[in-house]
């Protein structure tokens, strides 16, 4: 047993009974170029691993393992008998299906089948700004379709959800996209969508994502598209101070509407420590220093543009959130910032 997993699809099953092994240990792999948007899809269609199915497998028991990414990641481990499909999508380039059957503490037999499909969609994300979409967007998405991605950022940032269109059937249990907070399918979850109305902006609670879109035979739409970029973000109970070092050079323009490094604060709650008089409502304030401005923008507050020579002094943020922006433009270019 064991093999290549070749193709766009197929089927691996456990040796046969007839053989009657005690014991046995089957390794299916599947390696891919590393910039390939692929999905690799694996479908335990029926499996059977004993009458005495542990409630966590063990590593020396029967059962059926997933792993990706150099055995590092783990996708699934089944060792209870299945009686309806089990779906574990992959967007990793290398990936292995271990079958396992041991003699140790029982004579149980396991029988699987398991079926693996590809998909031209999902990947391996790393930032700084993504823009995910399902299949087709903004056309339809086609059915029976599964996609998945893995998002890491940088450590000490969290990551900013923003969805621009969502337009999926209303029944989560048929089409859905799924966002977990961290890099594997088994993360904690942030929540599941369908339907035609996008959440709000959501800050995941680590440096890492996991996002899963799934749809059956029935009923498409036009899908999802969202946008992912970084923040800051501290435990809570502390704020971020941030301190301009070595060096500070960044093109001089009026309101530095040229080249800038711009400082947000996050803005969860109705407080506002700026100068503004004015309601928050607005989306452009008024000047309130040298070469800054201060508005609202969605849940950020800008504590202003920095340009010029003079290094900045330490700005103080509020909350556990900060969000750095840096633009230059294709005119002059300087040293730049440290901070």
């Amino acid at each position: 047993c064991g093999g290549d997993l070749t193709g766009d699809s197929g089927y691996v099953s456990s040796p046969p009974e007839s053989l009657n092994l005690s014991s046995y240990y089957c390794i299916w792999e599947r390696v891919t170029p590393s910039t390939a948007n692929e999905t690799l899809t694996f479908t335990v269609l029926n499996g059977t691993f004993g009458t005495k199915p542990y409630p966590s497998c063990r590593f020396y028991g029967t059962h059926l393992s997933i792993r990706a990414a150099a055995d590092e990641i783990k996708l699934a481990d089944v060792c209870a008998n299945a009686t309806t499909p089990l779906v574990y999508p992959s967007p990793f380039s290398m990936n292995k299906v271990l079958a396992t059957q041991s003699s140790y503490e029982t004579n149980d037999k396991m029988n699987f089948t398991l079926k693996y499909s590809s998909s031209p969609c999902g990947g391996v994300l790393n930032g700084p700004e993504e823009t995910v979409s399902s299949p087709n967007y903004p056309n339809n998405y086609p059915p029976n379709t599964d996609c998945a991605w893995s998002v890491s950022y940088p450590e000490g940032q969290a990551i900013k959800i923003h969805f621009i269109s969502l337009n999926m059937e209303a029944d989560c249990e048929k089409d859905n996209l799924l966002l977990h907070s961290g890099h594997v399918p088994s993360s904690p979850r942030i929540g599941r969508y369908c339907g035609n109305s996008p959440p709000s902006d959501i800050i995941s609670h680590s440096n890492t994502l996991w996002i899963a879109f799934h749809s059956d035979a029935e009923t498409q739409g036009q899908g999802f598209q969202l946008t992912l970029e970084p923040v800051t973000g501290v435990d809570d109970g502390y704020t971020i101070q941030l301190d301009f070092v070595e060096r500070f050079y960044i093109e001089n323009s009026a309101n530095c509407q040229n080249d800038f490094v711009e400082t947000d604060d996050d803005d969860d709650d109705d407080d506002d420590d700026d100068d503004d008089d004015d309601d928050d409502d607005e989306e452009i304030g008024v000047q309130s220093r040298s070469n800054t401005f201060d508005y609202i923008d969605e849940q950020w507050v800008s504590f202003g543009r920095q340009c010029g020579r003079n290094i900045p002094a330490s700005i103080k943020g509020t909350t556990n959130k900060m969000r750095v922006l840096f633009r230059s433009n294709g005119q002059i270019q300087a040293d730049g910032f440290k901070e």
